[in-house]
């Protein structure tokens, strides 16, 4: 989940700070389905080409799973505030999807 908003390690008094899950809640709902559409539909089209390139079953979950890990991989080698906005925004559209998948297969859509 790349983005623009960076959140500030330390704040400032004339910075306010916002925490990651803030930012990331503000992003998935607006910038990130602009850009990518709703989560379910995203990482339905993931889920579908990983298991392609990777040759066995890859399921909406695994992709999320996998975007949070990659993600803490990355803060292994640069502790960065952007990271943790990735990990909780990957939590928070990957809840999305759940929801939305859940509601489908319960409607039948």
């Amino acid at each position: 989940m790349e983005h623009a908003d960076h959140v500030p390690v330390v704040p400032s008094p004339t910075t306010p700070w916002e925490g990651p899950c803030a930012v990331a809640q503000r992003l998935v709902h607006t910038a990130r389905i602009q850009a990518y559409g709703h989560p379910a539909d995203n990482f339905t089209d993931i889920a579908r080409l990983w298991s392609v390139i990777a040759g066995v079953p890859i399921s909406v979950q695994q992709v999320v799973d996998m975007m949070v890990a990659l993600k803490l991989a990355r803060n292994i080698h640069r502790r960065d505030g952007d990271n943790w906005v990735d990990v909780a925004g990957y939590v928070e559209a990957g809840a999305l999807a759940e929801l939305e998948l859940t509601r489908r297969a319960r409607s039948g859509s």
